[in-house]
C-alpha cells in the first residue's frame, strides 16, 4: 500500500496504493448505496494481504492446516484499518460474490483458533479467465489514509519493542533492528508496478508489500535462535532493490557461506562454540567427539569448509558438477535423506543415505547418535524433543530427529548474532542478516569478509569459503 505526496511538498494529499481483484469490474458496484468506496477498496487490500500472507505460508509449509482455497482474515486489523463497520463491507463482499466464508458445521461463523480470525476465499466468475489477478487502484481519503498508517505504525512499534526485550540479553539486537529501520527500496522498484498495473505475478506482489511496509516483523524464533524480518522472506530476485537511505543509489553487496548448512553441520560440535554459546547442548560433545578425530569426518569438514561437498558428491555419483538441476537434486536428497530426515528413511531418500554412509561413515553415524538422544540426555532442549501437547503414537517414540536440524541453525544464529554481528558493528559496518549471510554497502564488502574470517578464527573453528557478490 505505498503511500504517495509524502515526499517534497508537505501539502500534497497523501494517497494509498491498493490492490483489489482484476475480477471486480468496479467497486462502486458493490458498495452501492450507504457503504464507501474507499473503505471498500481498504478491505478488499486487506483480504489480498491475507491472501498473500497465507500462499506464503503455505510455500514454507508452516500454514496451520487450512483447508485448500481458504485464507484467514484477521477480524482485529480490519477493524482497525477499515473503522467498526468493517462488518457492512465485509457482508456486501460475500453477497456479492466477491469471497466466500467458511462456516461451520451447524452452518455459523467458522473461526480460526486463537486468531481472531475467519477463513475466506475468492470467488471468480465462470466467465473470468486469468486466475486471480490483482489490479493497483488509489484510495484519498485522508482520515481513511491516516487510520491504515496509523496501524501500520503500530506493527513496527511492536517491533522495536521486541527488538528492545532482545537486546536486554543481546544488546546487538536493537542496532540490527536500527539497520533493519534504515532500509528503503530503490524507486524504480514502486515504478516497476506500473508494469504491473494488474498482474498474477506473486512474487512481485510480496516485494510490493514489504516495500511498502505491509509486511512488518522483528523476531527471533524458539526453535533455531534465527533472526526474521521480511527481508529474510524477501524473493531474491528483488534483493537488488534494498538501499540504505543516504545511498539511494548503491546497491547491496551480498556475503553468503557457501554450501551454508552442510558448513554447520561439519563444525556445530566445536567444543569452545558448544561451552560458550550453546550450553544446552554440552552433553553431546563426548557423543560426537570420537568421531570428529576420523579421517571420513575430516574429509567431510574441509569439503564443507571449501563449499565443494555436493560437487564432490556429484562427481562420486558420476554426475557432472556443472549441471545445476542436479546439484539442486543432490542437495535436497541431502537435506531429506541426511541432516533433516527421520532416523529411517526410504525409497531414493534411502539409497542416497546409504551412499552418504559408505562415503562418510563416521558423520552419518554422529548424525544418527544425535537423532537418538532424548530428554534424559539433553533436559534443556525437552520442549524440542516432546513439543508440548502433540501425542506419539508410541511410548518412546519423540522428534529428536529434528535435534541436528536445531544445532545447526543454533550454531548458526550464534555465530552470526553473537560473534560476527557484534564485530561488523563495533567497525562501524551498517548490515542487514539474512540468516547465514548479510548485505551491506559494496566499501564495507572487504572489510565485513576480513571480520567474518576473523570471527571464526576466535573460536578455533575453519572460518567458511564466502561467496562476495551484488545481492
Amino acid at each position: 500500500m505505498e503511500t504517495l505526496g509524502h515526499f517534497g511538498d508537505r501539502k500534497l494529499q497523501k494517497l494509498l496504493n491498493v490492490r483489489i481483484p482484476a475480477w471486480i469490474d468496479s467497486v462502486e458496484d458493490i458498495t452501492g448505496e450507504g457503504l464507501c468506496p474507499d473503505v471498500m477498496r481498504i478491505t478488499l487490500h486487506q483480504f489480498f494481504l491475507s491472501y498473500l500472507k497465507n500462499h506464503k505460508l503455505r510455500k514454507s509449509k508452516k500454514a496451520k492446516n487450512f483447508l485448500p482455497d481458504f485464507f484467514p482474515v484477521s477480524s482485529t486489523l480490519l477493524r482497525q484499518t477499515c473503522t467498526d463497520n468493517y462488518l457492512k463491507y465485509v457482508n456486501a463482499l460475500i453477497d456479492f460474490g466477491v469471497v466466500e466464508r467458511h462456516v461451520s458445521s451447524t452452518g455459523g461463523k467458522s473461526y480460526v483458533v486463537g486468531g481472531h480470525a475467519q477463513l475466506y476465499k475468492w470467488r471468480i466468475p465462470p466467465d473470468y479467465e486469468g486466475g486471480y489477478r490483482f489490479r493497483r487502484e488509489t484510495v484519498s481519503k485522508g482520515w481513511l489514509v491516516k487510520a491504515v498508517l496509523r496501524t501500520r505504525d503500530r506493527h513496527m512499534k511492536e517491533c522495536e519493542r521486541t527488538a528492545y526485550e532482545l537486546s536486554l540479553d543481546q544488546p546487538v539486537y536493537s542496532k540490527l533492528f536500527d539497520f533493519y529501520n534504515d532500509i528503503e527500496f530503490d524507486r524504480s522498484l514502486a515504478g516497476a508496478s506500473g508494469e504491473y498495473q494488474t498482474t498474477d505475478d506473486i512474487k512481485f506482489l510480496e516485494a510490493e508489500a514489504i516495500m511498502n511496509h505491509e509486511f512488518v516483523w522483528f523476531k527471533t524464533d524458539s526453535y533455531g535462535h534465527r533472526l526474521h524480518t521480511p527481508i529474510t522472506t524477501m524473493p531474491k530476485e528483488y534483493r537488488k532493490y534494498l538501499r540504505f537511505k543516504g545511498h539511494p543509489d548503491t546497491p547491496f553487496m551480498s556475503l553468503d557461506i557457501k554450501n551454508s548448512q552442510p558448513y554447520f553441520s561439519a563444525v556445530f560440535m566445536n567444543s569452545r562454540l558448544i561451552n560458550d554459546y550453546l550450553p544446552e547442548f554440552i552433553p553431546l560433545l563426548h557423543i560426537a567427539e570420537p568421531y570428529t578425530r576420523n579421517a571420513d569426518f575430516l574429509l567431510y569438514r574441509r569439503l564443507c569448509v571449501e563449499g565443494r561437498l555436493y560437487e564432490f558428491i556429484m562427481g562420486g555419483m558420476g554426475l557432472d558438477t556443472k549441471d545445476k538441476e542436479a546439484r539442486d537434486k543432490i542437495k535436497k536428497l541431502f537435506f531429506s535423506s541426511v541432516l533433516f530426515s527421520k532416523t529411517r528413511v526410504y525409497g531414493e531418500n534411502s539409497r542416497f543415505r546409504e551412499m552418504f554412509r559408505h562415503a562418510f561413515s563416521s558423520v552419518h553415524k554422529m548424525f544418527q547418535d544425535i537423532k537418538h538422544a532424548d530428554e534424559m540426555l539433553l533436559p534443556k532442549l525437552r520442549d524440542i524433543i516432546r513439543p508440548p501437547g502433540k501425542k506419539f503414537r508410541y511410548a518412546k517414540s519423540n522428534n529428536a530427529y529434528t535435534l541436528v536440524a536445531c544445532l545447526m541453525q543454533r550454531s548458526e544464529a550464534a555465530l552470526m548474532y553473537q560473534v560476527v554481528a557484534p564485530r561488523l558493528i563495533e567497525k562501524g559496518i551498517r548490515f542487514v542478516t539474512i540468516h547465514d549471510s548479510i548485505m551491506c554497502l559494496p566499501d564495507d564488502a572487504a572489510l565485513a569478509n576480513k571480520i567474518f574470517i576473523e570471527a571464526f578464527d576466535t573460536l578455533s573453528i575453519p572460518p567458511p569459503t564466502i561467496s562476495v557478490n551484488w545481492a
